[in-house]
């Protein structure tokens, strides 16, 4: 036989083993290589185990030629600050507001945060509404959040074409180191909040979300709300969740893989475990027969040759 030929039908067998093993192979739609460091297994940040789909907000790297890309779901970045003795896991809501991590619960899916800036102090000062970025995959949870919501510098007077009357349902914050302008503030539970247009005597006006539970219903806790009490409530933070049948990642999960975003919150590529990121799911390369099986005929003069390939 021909060296020519004999050469030609080596590279053939080669390829066709390939193809049939599953190797990737040029031109086999296998996807580009990522470095599989990103998507670590756990890390600890202050008590609290870290894993996918959080992630690290340092450990961005290039995902199909996209710089700066994660693995995990939008919105869900925690910074974790080990440069004090006691490290702090934080996540980072819309507006650039930091929230400290009380609790991740994996199995059904929430995390417990709290505002960092009421986390010192016995009087503790609201100054914004909780926002959720819109490409975050997080949501407050239908059940287990309440809210309080502070009135701030409120001018009441009697003469109601000036500005109206406060309702009785408002709860004065009297704690000593509570300071915000000239006038009154005042609290009041999701269940207290008046409707009307008393509001507009205020200043301002923020909505926190709290956890629910006998800290803010039992008749001796809410006496004690004006006087300090809402701090301990605030402290014990809020709970979000997430949903990992949303969107195109559940595929990619299901098969085996980890998903990928850029950093304005757009899918990359499913990561999966031999180093490759492919278009929606890992697949199953590794299987010679199925029923999505193949068959490749070549034939070499009198010779046939065939590969099973999914």
């Amino acid at each position: 036989m021909p060296l020519l030929l004999l050469l030609l039908r080596v590279l053939l067998l080669a390829a066709g083993l390939a193809v049939s093993r599953g190797y990737p192979t040029a031109g086999a739609g296998e996807g580009s290589l990522y470095n599989s460091s990103m998507c670590q297994k756990s890390f600890a940040c202050g008590g609290i185990n870290i894993h996918y789909p959080f992630y690290l907000s340092s450990e961005s790297k290039v995902v199909d030629g996209v710089a700066y890309s994660y693995c995990g779901y939008p919105g869900m970045a925690v910074l974790c600050d080990d440069s004090r003795a006691n490290a702090t896991a934080t996540l980072q809501l819309a507006g650039g507001t930091n929230y400290t991590v009380h609790a991740i619960d994996y199995d059904n899916h929430t995390i417990t945060l709290a505002d960092a800036d009421v986390l010192n102090g016995v009087c503790p000062m609201v100054r914004h509404n909780v926002n959720i970025p819109r490409e975050a995959w997080l949501n407050f949870t239908p059940t287990g959040n309440s809210t309080i919501s502070f009135f701030l510098d409120c001018s009441f007077t009697t003469n109601v074409t000036v500005a109206p009357l406060p309702p009785p349902e408002l709860v004065p914050i009297n704690c000593a180191g509570f300071e915000r302008g000239r006038g009154s503030s005042f609290l009041a539970t999701q269940l207290g909040a008046p409707d009307g247009n008393w509001t507009r005597a205020c200043k301002e006006v923020y909505v926190a979300p709290v956890l629910t539970g006998e800290w803010l219903t039992s008749p001796d806790s809410r006496g004690r709300l004006g006087s300090g009490g809402y701090g301990d409530v605030l402290r014990r933070g809020f709970r979000l969740s997430w949903d990992p049948s949303a969107g195109p990642c559940f595929k990619c999960e299901l098969s085996g893989g980890r998903c990928s975003y850029d950093q304005p919150g757009g899918f990359l590529g499913c990561l999966c475990s031999d180093g490759r990121v492919r278009n929606m799911d890992c697949g199953k390369n590794f299987s010679l027969v199925s029923s999505r099986t193949k068959r490749i005929v070549v034939t070499f003069g009198r010779e046939i040759y065939i590969w099973l390939v999914e």
